[in-house]
């Protein structure tokens, strides 16, 4: 059977065969590994640090810009109310100040372009690079500040971009995207017939619907590996994790419910809990259905427990691999920097026997920082079959909405927390809900979800992190693992959330 190959003429899929769903559904990313030759990553090279400048330089600006700003309006307030005060009329509550000052302060896209062309005329070394590539950091820039506008509480203010611990990116918009045409993907004139690898399922995704790619992103890992990731629009919900999994026997307990708003509880015959299910009334045709509900709590000793007592260990991939790890950075630390002579210049350039290179450590960094990677990808790929599963076995999830930028902290239970990966796990249900058709509810940080008795509701708050098991002193009900009760409690708090 000869293997099934890819049009290599033109594009497979074409924009007028596609029905658009909207804006209803996110985007989808798509992450591949990419493959250059040695001049197209020189060029990214000078691409990405050039893309680093523009951010950084912006960024300045605007905040040097900004300051003065807020000084001019602070000084014109002062003088209205020095004007008020000499009048002897008293001062308003609200000064008003010229229109043009806030609107001049806010951050748009026609605003950062003005500044990008004033940079590409002070420094005439960025026309080397497409303009297209440039804006794409400013393009960054511009939702690095709506992200913290719109959530403060989730996103701090846009940094400047360091040379070493910030990870080389070039971005690319539509327009700069000439097509894939199998596994082979073209962008601008410099980075042309570029390979890429992944999944069969992505590469036929990619190849068919190509024109709704948005936005292209190339980027370099510490480990001197490179990935390209593709922003596409919208997509289809996958309809085979749409099929209901009802047991045959909830009907018969569902004709047992004496309130609408009740819980079903299904066994099996082994009289084994098969799952929480909850029944629904559509509103508008008043068709009954059924959705099953899961709630869950995130530990350290075990990564994630379900409200079914269900519990998956956490292997905890960077403890076991501290002592490798600690070895590499002794080595590394070890190591002669290169020597002033030698800045500015690769390794390929300075001559094998040249003292003083810093090729050893170089050598070094990489054999540490690919290790770091390792731990990093095992870790990952653990919580996305964890989540999957999650999402693909359930209709309603419940977690808990923890401060895990703040529990982080603590410096004792911080590398714990990192390493079991409570925010991947978290991210990764919320970014996949909507795609697999399910629904993810949090509930709120400051429920007490593992100090409350499942039997009376009372709230023990003298219970210690240590305690596993407990006794309550209202009702004297015995609790036997803390962990499940808090995962059966939220389970409780979540579908009272979803009734409302």
């Amino acid at each position: 059977m000869q293997k099934k190959k890819f049009h290599n003429k033109c594009r497979v899929h074409n924009r007028a065969t596609h029905k658009s769903l909207g804006k209803t559904f996110p985007r989808r990313g798509i992450v591949a590994a990419l493959y250059m030759n040695e001049k197209q990553k020189h060029r990214f090279a000078n691409d990405a640090g050039k893309c680093r400048f523009v951010y950084n330089n912006i960024l300045s600006r605007h905040n040097k810009y900004y300051n003065l700003l807020i000084d001019a309006q602070e000084e014109a307030k002062f003088l209205a109310e020095c004007e008020y005060e000499f009048k002897g009329e008293p001062v308003p509550d609200e000064i008003t100040i010229d229109p043009k000052l806030v609107e001049i302060s806010g951050t748009n896209d026609y605003a950062f372009k003005l500044i990008l062309n004033d940079l590409i005329k002070e420094y005439p070394w960025l026309k080397d690079t497409n303009q297209k590539v440039l804006f794409g950091a400013v393009r960054n820039l511009l939702k690095a500040f709506d992200n913290f506008f719109s959530h403060p509480e989730k996103f701090n203010y846009p940094k400047p971009k360091k040379k070493k611990s910030s990870k080389d990116s070039c971005s690319f918009n539509s327009q700069c995207f000439s097509g894939i045409y199998g596994n082979r993907i073209n962008l601008t004139t410099d980075y042309k017939d570029m390979r890429f690898d992944c999944s069969k399922r992505d590469m036929k995704y990619l190849n068919r619907y190509q024109d709704y790619i948005q936005t292209t992103t190339i980027s370099k890992t510490k480990s001197g590996k490179f990935f390209i990731s593709f922003g596409c629009g919208d997509f289809e919900i996958n309809q085979k994790y749409q099929k209901q999994r009802i047991p045959d026997s909830i009907e018969k307990y569902a004709a047992g419910l004496k309130n609408q708003d009740d819980t079903i509880i299904v066994y099996s015959d082994n009289d084994e809990e098969i799952g929480t299910y909850l029944q629904v009334t559509d509103k508008e045709t008043g068709e009954i259905t059924f959705k099953k509900a899961k709630g869950f709590d995130l530990g350290i000793k075990d990564k994630l427990i379900t409200s079914d007592g269900e519990k998956i260990a956490n292997n905890r991939y960077l403890k076991n691999a501290h002592k490798k790890l600690e070895h590499l950075q002794r080595m590394f630390s070890k190591k002669q920097k290169k020597s002033s002579a030698y800045n500015g210049m690769n390794d390929f350039e300075i001559e094998k026997n040249s003292p003083n290179a810093g090729r050893n450590r170089e050598k070094a960094r990489l054999r540490l920082a690919k290790e770091h990677e390792k731990v990093a990808n095992i870790r990952e790929s653990e919580n996305k079959s964890v989540a999957a599963d999650l999402l693909m076995n359930n209709d309603i999830l419940f977690g808990e909405d923890l401060n895990i930028s703040g529990m982080l902290k603590n410096h004792k239970l911080a590398a714990a927390i990192a390493d079991a990966g409570w925010g991947q796990i978290t991210e990764i249900l919320e970014q996949n809900a909507v795609r697999y058709g399910r629904t993810f509810i949090k509930v709120g940080r400051f429920y007490p979800s593992s100090r409350k008795c499942p039997h009376c509701g009372n709230t023990n708050k003298d219970l210690k992190l240590s305690d596993r098991a407990w006794v309550c002193p209202h009702c004297s009900h015995i609790i036997d693992d803390r962990d499940i009760n808090a995962a059966q409690n939220i389970l409780e708090e979540g579908i009272r959330i979803y009734r409302e």
